[in-house]
C-alpha cells in the first residue's frame, strides 16, 4: 500500500494499481481500514485515469475518505482529500473541489509540513481558480505556494508551484513569464518522473509557443506530452487533446492532416467532459487553416466547442471560443 501510494504521488497510477491489487481482498479480510483507505485512493486514481470512468472513481475515493475518517489516519485523509478535490474539480464541481482541498491543506497548516502546504495551494489555484477563470487569484496563490517551496527546499512541491504558477501566467497572458515557470516546473517534474505534471508542463508549453507563433517549438512539446502518457497507459483523452495540439501546430506548419475522420474520433471518444470544449475548438482550428473548403466544418466545430464551455461553466475556456469564432467570422 505504502509502494503504491508513492507511485501515485508521480502520477503512475498504473503502477499504482499494481501494486495494491494483490492485497485488496486480504486487506478487507482483515478490516484494515488504514490500508483501505490507501488502497480505495488508488483504486479510485486507476478508475479516473485509466478507466476514465468519473463516477466509479467518486465512489471509490468516497470509501478512501470514510475510512481514513474511521481510523483517523492523517496521510490516508490528506492524499483522500486532495484527489477528491481534484476529481470533484474536473466534474466543474469547484466548491466541493475547494472544500476537500482545503481540508488537505489544513491537515498539512496544523501538522507544519511546509512542502505539503505549497502543494496544495498550488493545486487549489491550478485547479480551482485557474479553471473558473479567476487567474489573478490563482496567481497570487501560486506566489505564495512557490515561496514556501522555496522554503522547504524539497524539489517535489517545487515542481508542482513552478508548473501551476506558468499555468497561471499563460491564462494572463503574459507568455515569457509562463515560459519561465514552466520550463522550470517541466525540469523539476521530469527528474521525479511525475508524468502527468510533467505532461501538463509540456503541453502548457506547446500552448504558449502556439501563441507566439513558434509552431515547430510547440509542435514537439505536444509531443513529449503525448509521449509521457502513452508510455504509461494512462489519461487517454488528454494524449488526444495533446495529440490535436500537435495536428494543429503542424497544419500550421505546413503539414496537411490527412485523416480527418481520426480528428473527429478524438471527440467522439474524449471522455473528460474538461477538456471537450478544447477538443472541439481545436479541431476547429485545425480546419480553419486547412482551406476555405473546410470552413464550414470548422465553424460548426467551434459551435460545439462554444455549446460545451458554455454548459460547463468555464469562462476563460469559452472566452478563447468566442475569440477563435471571431478569427472564422
Amino acid at each position: 500500500a505504502t509502494l503504491g501510494m508513492y507511485y501515485t504521488q508521480i502520477n503512475n497510477f498504473v503502477l499504482a494499481k499494481e501494486a495494491v491489487a494483490p492485497i485488496v481482498e486480504p486487506a478487507l479480510k482483515l478490516e484494515n481500514k488504514r490500508r483501505m483507505a490507501q488502497i480505495f485512493t488508488i483504486l479510485s486514481l486507476d478508475a479516473y485515469a485509466v478507466e476514465e470512468d468519473f463516477p466509479k472513481a467518486l465512489k471509490l475515493m468516497s470509501e478512501a475518505i470514510r475510512f481514513g475518517s474511521e481510523t483517523k489516519d492523517l496521510i490516508s485523509l490528506v492524499m483522500a482529500n486532495h484527489y477528491l478535490g481534484h476529481l470533484y474539480s474536473d466534474n466543474f464541481e469547484f466548491e466541493k473541489a475547494l472544500h476537500h482541498l482545503e481540508k488537505g491543506l489544513e491537515i498539512n497548516v496544523a501538522a507544519n509540513v511546509v512542502w505539503g502546504i505549497a502543494d496544495h495551494k498550488g493545486c487549489i489555484s491550478r485547479t480551482v481558480h485557474c479553471f473558473q477563470g479567476n487567474m489573478y487569484l490563482g496567481l497570487q496563490i501560486c506566489h505564495e505556494g512557490l515561496q514556501l517551496a522555496e522554503k522547504s527546499g524539497d524539489i517535489y512541491s517545487k515542481g508542482e508551484a513552478h508548473v501551476s504558477l506558468g499555468y497561471a501566467y499563460y491564462g494572463k497572458g503574459f507568455l515569457d513569464e509562463a515560459e519561465n515557470h514552466l520550463i522550470k516546473g517541466n525540469d523539476l517534474t521530469g527528474r521525479l518522473n511525475m508524468i502527468a505534471l510533467q505532461a501538463l508542463a509540456s503541453s502548457c508549453l506547446g500552448d504558449t509557443h502556439f501563441h507566439r507563433g513558434e509552431h515547430p517549438v510547440s509542435l514537439d512539446y505536444y509531443g513529449n506530452a503525448v509521449r509521457l502518457l502513452e508510455h504509461c497507459g494512462q489519461m487517454n483523452s488528454f494524449v488526444a487533446l495533446f495529440k490535436l495540439g500537435a495536428a494543429r501546430a503542424g497544419v500550421m506548419t505546413g503539414q496537411r492532416t490527412g485523416d480527418l475522420e481520426a480528428l473527429y474520433r478524438y471527440a467522439a471518444q474524449n471522455k473528460s467532459k474538461l477538456i471537450d470544449g478544447v477538443v472541439k475548438r481545436r479541431i476547429s482550428e485545425i480546419l480553419l487553416h486547412m482551406g476555405s473548403q473546410y470552413m464550414k466544418e470548422a465553424e460548426t466545430w467551434i459551435q460545439k466547442a462554444v455549446e460545451a464551455d458554455e454548459q460547463n461553466g468555464l469562462p476563460w475556456q469559452l472566452a478563447m471560443d468566442w475569440v477563435r469564432y471571431a478569427e472564422l467570422c
